[in-house]
């Protein structure tokens, strides 16, 4: 007998500036062990993809 899962999120998001930016891009797009690397502040700024 299968079962159901339902998953509901619910997110916000601001623009960061300054350290709490670079602690951004220290968290996201998450460890190295899972696939992750980190971005620097140019990556992430206008003209950025």
């Amino acid at each position: 007998m299968a079962s159901l899962l339902a998953l509901y999120l619910k997110a916000a998001a601001e623009e960061l500036h300054g350290e709490e930016a670079l602690e951004g891009l220290r968290m996201i797009p998450g460890p190295a062990g899972c696939g992750g690397r980190c971005l620097a502040p140019e990556e992430v700024r206008p003209p950025a993809p």
